[in-house]
Parts: structure tokens; C-alpha cells; sequence
């Protein structure tokens, strides 16, 4: 969890943010790892794998779950796609009104 300031004007983050402050990151800590990642060179040609707290670690048993894997492939597939044609839809619509809202007469 990392650790921001979204939680300033709602008392009851507040309250939950002071509970579990102990737990959290910094956003400089929370990002160490994607950063580290990106820019080691002793990381060069390296693919595929886990990291947690710029370590590489073994990923969960769950995760390596061929069968599962293929489904939430499927189901990403599927929400992309639903939502490009949603957005399709809405350009569509869009076009339409700026189409019957430009009739200029000379």
C-alpha cells in the first residue's frame, strides 16, 4: 500500500490511513522497484520475471496456473474490446452531433 495524500479530506480515510501507516510505502519507495527494473543494467535481456522490493522473487503458486492464465488473457481481451467499441460508439455519436450542429449558411 502505498502511502499519498488522497486521504486528507475524507475523516474516514484519515482515521483508516492512521491505522495502517505502518504498513505502507512512500511513493519514493513504492516506485524503487518499477524504476530499478527499468534502469539496472544488470538486468539487460531479462524477461518474465517477479520482483518485490527490487528483488527477484518466486511468484505465487496461482500465478503460474497455465489454465488461469488463459482465462484472465480471455477476459482482458474481452474488456478491451468492449471497451474500444464503447469508445467507437461514443466517437460515432460524437460526429453525429458535431454533423448536425455545423450547418452554416453562406
Amino acid at each position: 500500500m502505498v502511502s499519498t495524500q488522497l486521504q486528507r479530506n475524507w475523516w474516514f480515510y484519515r482515521l483508516l490511513f492512521a491505522i495502517v501507516r505502518p504498513f505502507t510505502k512512500s511513493l519514493q519507495q513504492a516506485a524503487a522497484t518499477t524504476i530499478y527494473c527499468a534502469t539496472a543494467n544488470e538486468l539487460t535481456g531479462l524477461t518474465g520475471l517477479y520482483f518485490n522490493n527490487c528483488y527477484i522473487c518466486e511468484p505465487s503458486k496461482i500465478s503460474q496456473n497455465e489454465k488461469l492464465q488463459q482465462q484472465l488473457w480471455e477476459i482482458s481481451q474481452e474488456m478491451v474490446q468492449l471497451l474500444l467499441a464503447k469508445e467507437k460508439q461514443q466517437q460515432t455519436a460524437d460526429d453525429k452531433e458535431i454533423n448536425t450542429t455545423t450547418n452554416f449558411v453562406y
